[in-house]
């Protein structure tokens, strides 16, 4: 038991020292695979370029304050603040919409007239189903066709479900 013992710290003294030897070797900062390809591709040697980053525990500039907002609190009374939150939350969202990509006119009619054919189409598609069924479904409730109509509308329902199961073998290439 003390021999085994003995063995496994030794083994993790050994794999605790490699590893100290390979964090003192290597002292560049670790760059992704997809940085270090578009670095090669632009001529420049990955190990050699150092990254920009900010030191730790530097604030962001979105958390530098140095109006009247500390660490996200308003000083002052209930009004002042409800005033102040409402001040910064309308700030915001003129900030948000300066940076929309509004499209011009040309792009809003064409995006108009595609929504109106869309909803027009979907419109009478929705209709046709409609009025199908609901003939056939009055063609149920009459005595003479009842049966038949009935046998018809089970059999539709049944060939739309076995098409909607098997849209992916039937259109593989639709995505």
């Amino acid at each position: 038991m003390a021999l085994s013992t003995r063995n496994r710290k030794d083994e993790d003294e050994e794999i605790l020292q490699e590893t100290e030897d390979v964090e003192e070797t290597s002292t560049s900062p670790a760059v992704s695979d997809r940085r270090r390809r578009r670095m090669i591709a632009q001529g420049l040697d990955p190990d050699s370029v150092p990254t920009s980053t900010a030191p730790k525990g530097r604030p962001t500039p979105a958390r530098e304050e140095d109006g009247e907002k500390k660490a996200g609190k308003v000083e002052g009374n209930i009004i002042s603040r409800f005033v102040a939150r409402i001040r910064d939350y309308f700030g915001d969202v003129r900030g948000e919409l300066l940076k929309v990509a509004w499209p011009n006119r040309e792009e809003v009619n064409r995006l108009t007239r595609i929504v109106l054919a869309v909803t027009a189409l979907a419109a009478v598609v929705l209709g046709a189903v409609s009025f199908v069924f609901g003939a056939l479904t009055a063609s149920v409730a009459d005595a003479s066709w009842g049966t038949l109509a009935g046998l018809f509308t089970i059999a539709i329902i049944v060939v739309v479900a076995i098409l909607w199961l098997m849209r992916d073998r039937l259109f593989p290439n639709y995505e």
